[in-house]
């Protein structure tokens, strides 16, 4: 803990951690069960950001069944791929996304990672087919836009802890974001590609927005926290806050800067922190922003990735 001087002005800290079939239309016989075609497959399509993990569900399938999802251009008639045997699919030039075995309720889960390459507000069509030992079955077309991770910032503040400015908190996000999707130097870090945009988290933002509070309670600035209601160092707060298990944390915070951009500005001028907002092995953030008694703001960005 360092400490305020009461000349400090737009302060800056940086720090890094890592944890690293057939139909037979005879009667049936007696004592035995009418063929029945299987159910029609439900699918549910998640929130898509690109960079990011989405998990597709998919209810409906027979016990067992291979499910896939596709994604292709539009809806209409598309190749069945030989591995879904009849299970065609309604979608043109569709691409495989993943697959999985239906499990005993006819559920299945389908994790893929969004293209880093899609562009935001990009419409794509998304289907989901079944097999099993020759029968078939598909969902319904479903059309989803690749999302803006700042259509999932709450401006409210709804659950915000006191004191701490969600406004703030969802223009930091955007800087943020804006500040990745360009290419530069972070100095003696090396240079840097652009990347693909941050979602908030909501654990990583309650960490941060814990820690930025505590420090203008305190008048403290540092990434240490002794005392602190989530534990006294960055691990200890994103973990205590629920995000768990993660794999790569960093962390970032300022005092002073009058903007979220002359936070984020200031941050690209240190080599250390421009490296943190960077970096191509997060996927995460929270972002917490809080002003103490004599209206000066303290900034709190923390990155981070799941296992």
């Amino acid at each position: 803990m360092t400490p305020r001087s009461l000349s400090l002005r737009a302060l800056v800290l940086v720090t890094t951690f890592v944890a690293t079939g057939a139909c037979d239309l005879d009667e049936p016989a007696v004592g035995t069960a009418a063929a029945q075609a299987p159910p029609p497959l439900v699918l549910t399509v998640p929130p898509l950001l690109p960079g990011q993990p989405a998990t597709f569900s998919v209810d409906g399938a027979i016990a067992n069944a291979l499910v896939v999802v596709a994604r292709g251009t539009a809806a209409g008639s598309g190749p069945c791929p030989p591995e879904l045997h009849g299970g065609c699919l309604g979608v043109t030039q569709p691409l495989l996304l993943g697959a999985a075995r239906a499990d005993a309720t006819g559920f299945a889960a389908i994790t893929v990672d969004v293209p880093t390459t899609v562009p935001v507000g990009l419409p794509s069509v998304f289907q989901a087919a079944a097999s099993l030992n020759g029968a078939g079955a598909t969902s319904a077309v479903v059309t989803a836009p690749i999302a803006d991770p700042i259509d999932l910032c709450d401006p409210t503040g709804a659950g915000v802890y006191p004191g701490t400015r969600a406004a703030l908190e969802c223009e930091l996000l955007a800087e943020v974001n804006q500040a990745r999707a360009v290419a530069r130097s972070c100095g003696t870090k090396g240079t840097f590609a652009a990347v693909w945009p941050l979602t908030m988290h909501p654990s990583l933002q309650q960490a941060a927005r814990v820690h930025s509070a505590w420090q203008a309670d305190t008048g403290s600035f540092g990434h240490a926290s002794p005392g602190g209601p989530l534990g006294d160092t960055m691990p200890a707060r994103a973990t205590n806050a629920g995000y768990t298990p993660w794999v790569r944390l960093r962390e970032d915070i300022g005092w002073g800067q009058n903007s979220p951009a002359q936070a984020v500005r200031s941050w690209l001028r240190s080599d250390g922190h421009c490296a943190n907002l960077m970096a191509g092995d997060v996927r995460d953030i929270g972002l917490g922003v809080a002003v103490d008694p004599n209206g000066d703001p303290y900034w709190t960005a923390l990155f981070g990735r799941l296992q």
